[in-house]
């Protein structure tokens, strides 16, 4: 798929530059640097866009700045950033550009995130109250994600919900093996904010199985399935203090057929 692109941009960079709404580099990405930014130049009409920890540099920052459909980003904001950490002294600007008119992020940073032991002990990390910061003056978030976080207090999820209200779900998703051990902690979560959502991922086989079947074929995704849970709560069909999504809930949704690549284009 990765040459195929290249030979579109080269064919018919108009069909790329307008036609082009949903892309993700993953671990099957062959492109080099160059491409990257050849196809991240052409296709400006990108509105949700998915990187690997590997893939993403800060060389990439201002091209994804450049597109003005952009509500979506999946990936390390430390690897565009080109810091380790979300405190904004370090790296950060939560008023750069590109978060402008970013509503959706799903976001792999750790450990510095906002769900880290300290010192071994169920407690917050220093870095907690800046992260908070950081996020909530993203101006136009709605809804966030964090992938597989690790620790083991609730202190730092009910900050983020409480510094965040603009927030439509919180999302913490994990791996289908870690199900037990989170949904005990899930169960016993002191937080009385139904806009948390916990939940695992059953496509071990595709990782990006869910985003592949929103983009090609319009299905919903872990977002939608999120709000939709969030909604069931408001409205008295579950307990407003469930927040594990099991059984036939998943949030992400097993593949059904292996997919040849994981770039979409929008009719």
């Amino acid at each position: 798929m990765s040459t195929r692109l290249l030979h579109a941009i080269e064919a018919k960079p108009n069909v790329v530059r307008d036609g082009l709404r949903y892309l993700c580099l993953d671990h099957a990405n062959t492109l080099s640097s160059d491409g990257i930014h050849r196809l991240l130049q052409t296709a400006r009409r990108v509105v949700d866009f998915t990187i690997t920890t590997s893939d993403a540099r800060p060389d990439l920052l201002p091209l994804l700045t450049a597109m003005p459909d952009l509500r979506r980003f999946t990936g390390p904001l430390h690897g565009l950033f080109g810091t380790r950490s979300l405190i904004p002294t370090r790296g950060i600007d939560p008023t750069h550009p590109f978060f402008n008119n970013i509503t959706h992020l799903d976001i792999f940073d750790e450990p510095t995130g906002p769900f880290v032991k300290a010192a071994g002990r169920d407690t917050p990390t220093l870095a907690t109250p800046s992260t908070h910061e950081t996020l909530s003056r993203l101006p136009a978030l709605t809804h966030l994600s964090f992938s597989n976080p690790s620790g083991e207090s609730w202190t730092p999820v009910e900050s983020l919900l409480a510094d965040c209200p603009r927030l439509v779900v919180l999302v913490l998703l994990w791996p289908k093996w870690r199900a037990p051990s989170r949904r005990q902690w899930a169960n016993t979560s002191p937080v009385r904010d139904p806009r948390l959502v916990c939940g695992v991922y059953d496509g071990g086989r595709d990782a990006w199985a869910d985003w592949e079947n929103h983009a090609l074929r319009g299905e919903a995704d872990f977002w939608e399935r999120a709000e939709e849970f969030v909604k069931r709560k408001l409205c008295k069909d579950v307990d407003a203090e469930c927040f594990w999504m099991g059984g036939e809930d998943f949030l992400l949704a097993l593949p059904e057929a292996d997919s040849s690549g994981s770039e979409a284009e929008a009719d």
